[in-house]
């Protein structure tokens, strides 16, 4: 790609993720609870027992708390310090895209990918908001794609980043952060009958780098909250794993509907990308191994989630980047035989409706919400 392109994609990405965060007040009970805690944290110098209102509370692990926290120290307690590193959490995700593609595919379709991501409804939405689902995006996805090339090239020491990843993850939202991608990666593995692989894996030094990142705030946990284990490990993730929070969303095509609305316009292009991988020359195909694992990736964490009795809107949020993959190989591929402007401008025009009514509508107009 002309050099040019790139600097216009990233500016694109910085103005969209980063405009105006100042002006969008804190209104949702959810983004207030994490800044709430985060600004509780910051003065009173308490940094590793998250607290709202005074009370302790074991909702989530300290490291959004940490940065949503670190923004405050920043650029003062107000919503653009409350917004900065969930954005920067979003170009972070942006850039592993792109960085994924050019590895695994080509510089074309990593960019591509970028811009399919950028500009799907969810990622915008939640790069802009005050959650904890960016910087899981992030974290999460980076440790599958890092055991992906420790897996796919002769680099073993990439699988490094799988652990180190893992332990983030698992600081921002708890042992989801290691279980689900450590589920993808032994379904990957028996579906590729390949266990030989573990043996150059890290896993001793890796599960030791594991701990060393993410067990001191854990452990000083357990250590200064005896109720810590009961109401993070029983209530947060046990219960909400086994008991609906949300009995009404407990509905089979729940997370169907939120990633067609998440991806969307893309999304359009899915069944035929799904085609292209498994059906060529008249007759079908098994998928090579790194739409394997791309399909995995994605599929994994949907029946996951849809198995679980809470559901909640941003819970496969992580999906967006192996399909935004799938989708800008296909397109790559298809080149002139797809109608890309129409596709374009579609997404373009509900790009702007979404914006318009979850960001600019809120600040010109409070009441309107």
């Amino acid at each position: 790609m002309p050099r040019r392109y790139k600097w216009i994609f990233w500016l694109a990405a910085i103005v969209l993720l980063f405009f105006m965060n100042g002006d969008l007040l804190i209104t949702d009970s959810v983004e207030s609870n994490y800044a709430q805690t985060a600004k509780e944290m910051l003065l009173s110098g308490d940094w590793i027992s998250p607290q709202i209102y005074g009370t302790y509370w074991f909702d989530k692990p300290i490291m959004s708390y940490w940065l949503i926290a670190l923004g405050f120290k920043i650029f003062g307690i107000n919503e653009f310090g409350a917004r900065f590193f969930p954005s920067l959490s979003g170009l972070a995700g942006l850039w592993l895209t792109v960085w994924l593609g050019k590895k695994i595919y080509s510089e074309r379709v990593g960019y591509l990918a970028g811009a399919i991501l950028l500009t799907s409804v969810q990622f915008f939405t939640i790069s802009k908001s005050v959650l904890t689902d960016g910087m899981l995006f992030f974290f999460f996805n980076a440790a599958l794609a890092f055991f992906y090339l420790g897996y796919s090239t002769e680099k073993k020491n990439y699988y490094y980043g799988t652990y180190v990843f893992a332990a983030l993850a698992t600081l921002t939202k708890g042992p989801i952060g290691f279980l689900l991608p450590g589920l993808i990666i032994v379904l990957f593995l028996i579906w590729e009958r390949n266990w030989r692989c573990l043996g150059h894996a890290k896993l001793i030094t890796g599960t030791i780098l594991f701990f060393l990142v993410a067990g001191p705030w854990y452990g000083t946990m357990f250590y200064i909250h005896p109720d810590f284990y009961g109401k993070f490990f029983g209530t947060h993730n046990f219960l909400r794993a086994t008991v609906s929070e949300h009995p009404r969303d407990n509905v089979i095509y729940y997370y169907t509907m939120i990633n067609i609305l998440a991806s969307y316009a893309w999304i359009a292009l899915f069944p035929a990308t799904i085609k292209n991988i498994i059906y060529k020359a008249g007759k079908w195909i098994m998928p090579a191994t790194r739409e394997r694992f791309l399909l995995l990736w994605i599929f994994t964490i949907f029946f996951f989630y849809q198995n679980m009795a809470t559901k909640y809107i941003t819970y496969t949020y992580p999906i967006l980047l192996p399909l935004s993959m799938l989708l800008a190989d296909y397109i790559v591929e298809k080149g002139e035989a797809l109608n890309m402007k129409a596709l374009l401008f579609f997404d373009a025009v509900i790009y702007v409706a979404v914006a318009a009514t979850s960001i600019y509508l809120p600040i010109y107009n409070p009441d309107a919400m």
